[in-house]
């Protein structure tokens, strides 16, 4: 079965790399919950639900909280898989755990 996918996207997207960072870094900083352009996603539909980000400075970008804290994930399970350039899980999951049920 080949599973449903979608993507974040930010309702305005930086225009290079260190925009993004910069912008991702503060993000950060700030506590910052970014809002994302509308999904037609409903996690009533799915008993597990794979969530992938980049690794930022040891985090999930603060839009994945945001998208956590927007739909209601009671009793699914949801596992994580994230890219980085070496610094590896870090606190990702811990700075995540406030936003999921």
């Amino acid at each position: 079965t080949i599973p449903d996918n979608y993507a974040l996207s930010l309702l305005s997207d930086p225009e290079d790399y260190n925009e993004t960072a910069d912008k991702a870094k503060a993000e950060r900083d700030n506590g910052d919950r970014p809002k994302f352009k509308e999904l037609q996603f409903n996690p009533e539909s799915y008993d597990t639900i794979f969530i992938g980000f980049p690794i930022w400075w040891y985090i999930a970008p603060t839009i994945i909280n945001t998208f956590l804290e927007v739909y209601d994930f009671s009793g699914k399970k949801i596992v994580l898989f994230a890219t980085s350039g070496g610094s590896g899980f870090g606190k990702a999951v811990d700075s995540l755990q406030p936003s999921a049920p």
